[in-house]
């Protein structure tokens, strides 16, 4: 038995290694058969045969490890529309016990580095539906032919992808760049198994698994599941249909969406970043437990969506808000033509609130949008309003306030209604009903509620009329208790009167009753609100309201009024008395009303048959105690502003404009502004007059007459320019002490030769005066000097000449006559014996440049008109000889 045991053991041992030296010899054999040209063309004939041609690779080889198999090396695949497949290796693994058949059989392909790049269909939108669909039917075609192929030739082939790329591309940009991609596709009997991860560029991580199968010119999915981030889809199932009624059809048992991470994503791209501009920060998760999609395919405005979910946690921070508007948690219905929000739980500030919200959509977008909430109105809320709406602090409602029952709807284009029930902490009830639609804004109703206090307002705004109505009365204790801050100044209002004016025809207005209350606030549609200290008016049934008694205040004046307001055929007839405490400022009135005039049309333009806006005319008499106009003032402020349909004038009856009476009219009209004031004076003190005027440093003594009228008509900043006038000044018996055109003269002719040390020192001793005359017109903004006449006691100067009234720029010869230097002058020129035969010497010297700083050169005799000195020997009554001094270091002279 021994000897039995030791050959079989050795047999055994022998046929091991017979069948071990067979295998090692058949192997490298093949390693070096494969490496054969003979070999080679033989496995590149099978792969043609099976692919159809579509593959290329450069070479072919065995491995033995882990498993048999051969391996393709740098293979190509040819895939139409200008599509690649690039693969590093492709091994082939046959299964085993087909190869003890005589057939081998593929049983599993691994994909090493495979790079893919897949350009979309261009120009979808270019094409015609039916066009799309035949081009994705010969894909779905395709791809159906192709895994039919593979299931006869390789059943139950699975396919492996290691460390992979896939580029979606379109019109040469990528979309999508899938890195590091691993995937395996199993080719079972009726689909395709497939299960890919890899890493999106900008989106992270994604993993997918689903099985498809194409038949029939459609395209299945069958329980898909993929995560991306933290955002899931679970269990995706449905199909796309190519044939004759394209269509798509999608059921998914359950969505997760994580904001942040989502928000975070597509804010990395440049297209979404202008849509993501207003949101700083989006975080929470909006789960969707049921989702259903089915429609045409090539129509997604008819698809029919069926969803449902909920919203937790979610947070929104816009710049819109400087805080995040929190929603805790809402339940969601959804289909395409309405979204239902329901059980909602949201927070703003310290305002939180509860309800249902309701949005109904149509192809243009939202079409309406319903709601029922109640909350809690905080003070930072509160805060927010007020900076936003700039309301003065002491008219900040006091929080919290409770709203109850707050119903919203909106229809596009067509209505937006509101109805809620308010409460004040420590105050008043509150009951709001507003509707606005294509035809009126109607305030239903708006009630105040206390225990001291019952009001009801109501309002209808249309396009023919406008009727209001207050009956009751509210305290000072109630509207303290309405606002955060209590005020001695907040008032009280009291009354039962209705008001209905006929946008028609507004003679047809009527008002009845009467209205009486102190300290209340109107808003205007400009800067300053109206602030009514007091206020009573009355109306007995008809087309006028009586103003018993107003006091007002407007910016910073306060105003008190008595009059009345009566409706006629084409507007309203204003018939006033004001008392203004403060001064007015006639530039801006002419700023005021130019501003209206200039302000540019609405986009939105009238119908043809709007209703044409009122007239506003009549007279307000008014009382100030002064008027203002740039640096002038007058004072007082009598006149009256009477208001026509096309300008507005102000007459001044009594007015005094450095101690000038300045009688005159300021006429603001639709173009321009039109002004003509006639000062007149007689026997005044100049002193006080010139300084104010000139507001120079100036001081000139004297009695003086002042007759002048000056007009002009131009846009407001060209109403110097286009001034017109005649002015006829004189002054007698005076004395010039700082006056700088006559300083500058003096200082001039103090350094000739001929004067030198002769003329008067006007800083010390003055320059005493018999008379002191100017005469002229006002052309175009210039004052054309005809005659200047300085008749002193000293010496006498005539001069001609202009001013820009404008620039105070300045152009005038003067002849300057120093008859009490004569002795002086006949002992320094003998030759000119002759002036002792009746004839006095004049000097001329010509003034330029600013008025109050002007530069004097003294003129050839040849430079000075006839016209001239003929007033000068009109002036002083004897003949005149012209000279011209001889003044040292002359040029340096000629500078100053």
């Amino acid at each position: 038995m021994k000897e039995k045991h030791k050959t079989l053991q050795l047999c055994t041992i022998w046929a091991v290694r017979i069948v071990l030296g067979l295998a090692v010899i058949i192997i490298t054999t093949s390693f070096i058969y494969i490496k054969t040209d003979t070999a080679q063309n033989k496995i590149r004939t099978v792969v043609d045969e099976t692919a159809h041609g579509y593959v290329e690779y450069e070479r072919a080889s065995l491995v033995i490890l882990p498993r048999p198999g051969l391996v393709l090396h740098q293979v190509n695949i040819d895939v139409p529309q200008g599509n690649t497949v690039a693969i590093e290796s492709a091994r082939i693994h046959p299964k085993f016990f087909s190869l003890l058949t005589g057939k081998i059989k593929i049983a599993r392909v691994k994909l090493g580095k495979p790079d893919i790049i897949l350009n979309i269909l261009p120009a979808l939108d270019k094409k015609k539906p039916e066009e799309i669909s035949l081009t994705a039917a010969e894909i779905i075609n395709n791809i159906s032919s192709f895994t039919d192929t593979m299931r006869r030739v390789t059943p139950g082939i699975i396919l492996v992808s290691d460390k992979g790329r896939l580029i979606l591309r379109e019109d040469g940009r990528d979309i999508i760049d899938i890195k590091d991609l691993r995937g395996r596709l199993a080719l079972a009997k009726n689909d395709v198994s497939l299960r890919i991860r890899g890493d999106v560029e900008k989106w992270g991580r994604l993993s997918l698994a689903g099985r498809f199968h194409a038949r029939d010119n459609s395209l299945f999915v069958t329980g898909l599941s993929a995560l991306f981030g933290h955002s899931s889809v679970s269990r995706l199932s449905g199909s796309l249909n190519f044939d004759e009624t394209s269509h798509i059809e999608f059921t998914c048992e359950k969505t997760v969406f994580i904001l942040d991470e989502i928000y975070e994503k597509l804010k990395s791209f440049e297209a979404m970043r202008e849509l993501l501009s207003a949101v700083d920060d989006l975080h929470g998760r909006v789960v969707f437990t049921h989702f259903n999609l089915f429609g045409p395919l090539l129509q997604p405005e008819k698809w029919n969506i069926e969803a449902q979910g909920r919203v937790e946690g979610v947070g929104i921070n816009t710049r819109m808000l400087p805080t995040p508007l929190r929603i805790s948690r809402a339940e969601i219905q959804a289909t395409v033509k309405d979204i239902e929000l329901s059980n909602v739980r949201a927070s703003l500030f310290d305002t939180s609130f509860r309800g249902y919200i309701n949005i109904e959509r149509d192809g243009e977008g939202i079409k309406s949008l319903s709601s029922v909430t109640s909350g809690e109105v905080g003070r930072e809320s509160l805060d927010w309003f007020k900076g936003k709406l700039n309301i003065p602090p002491e008219e900040v409602i006091r929080a919290p306030v409770n709203m109850t029952d707050t119903k919203i709807n909106w229809e596009k284009g067509k209505k937006i209604s509101a109805v809620t029930s308010a409460q004040i902490r420590n105050g008043p009830e509150l009951f709001i009903d507003l509707h606005r639609d294509t035809r009126e804004l109607s305030l239903n109703q708006l009630l105040v509620k206390d225990a001291e206090s019952e009001a009801e307002v109501k309002l209808r705004y249309s396009k023919n009329d406008i009727a209001l109505s207050f009956k009751g009365n509210i305290t000072q204790n109630t509207l303290n208790s309405i606002f955060e801050k209590t005020s001695f100044r907040r008032g009280w209002v009291k009354g039962d009167m209705r008001v209905h004016v006929n946008l028609d025809q507004y003679g047809k207005t009527q008002a009845q009753g009467f209205f009486e209350g102190t300290n209340f606030l109107i808003p205007l549609p400009i800067k300053e609100s109206l602030i009514v200290h007091h206020a009573s008016l009355k109306a007995k049934n008809s087309n006028v309201v009586d103003i018993k008694s107003g006091t007002l205040k407007w910016g910073e004046n306060e105003i008190a009024l008595k009059g009345n307001i009566t409706a006629l055929r084409d507007g309203f007839r204003l018939d006033l008395n004001l008392i203004i405490e403060d001064n007015i400022n006639i530039g801006n009135i002419i700023e005021y009303i130019s501003q209206q005039e200039d302000r540019p049309p609405d986009i939105k333009q009238p119908p043809e048959d709007s209703t044409k806006p009122p007239s506003i005319w009549g007279v307000m008499r008014i009382k100030a105690p002064s008027l203002t106009w740039g640096r002038y003032i007058a004072t007082p402020g009598i006149g009256d502003v009477i208001i026509r349909r096309r300008s507005v004038r102000i007459n001044i009856k009594d007015a005094f404009l450095c101690g000038v009476s300045i009688p005159g009219s300021v006429t603001v009209g639709r173009n321009d502004v039109r002004f003509e004031f006639k000062p007149n004076i007689t026997g005044q003190e100049l002193e006080q007059s010139i300084n104010c005027f000139l507001k120079k440093d100036s001081r000139i003594t004297g009695i003086f007459d002042l007759n002048m009228v000056i007009n002009s008509r131009a846009q407001a900043e060209e109403l110097v320019k286009s001034m017109q006038g005649r002015v006829n000044f004189s002054a007698k018996e005076g004395t010039i002490y700082r006056f700088p055109l006559i300083a500058k003269i003096f200082a001039v002719l103090n350094v000739t030769e001929l004067l030198r040390g002769q003329l008067p020192d006007m800083a010390t001793e003055g320059f005493n005066y018999n008379s002191f005359k100017v005469r002229g017109d006002i052309s175009d903004g210039i004052f054309v000097i005809e005659e200047a006449i300085l008749d002193g006691r000293t010496m006498q100067l005539v001069g001609r000449g202009n001013m820009n009234i404008d620039t105070n720029k300045i152009n005038m010869t003067v002849l300057v006559a120093p008859f009490k230097t004569v002795d002086f002058l006949v002992s320094r020129i003998p030759v000119v014996r002759y002036i002792l035969g009746g004839t006095l010497i004049s000097i001329p010297v010509k003034v330029t440049g600013d008025y109050s700083d002007p530069t004097i050169v003294v003129l050839s005799p040849t430079a000075v008109g006839e016209g001239l000195i003929e007033m000068m020997k009109r002036t002083l009554l004897l003949p005149v000889k012209i000279i011209e001094p001889v003044i040292p270091n002359k040029t340096n002279q000629n500078r100053k």
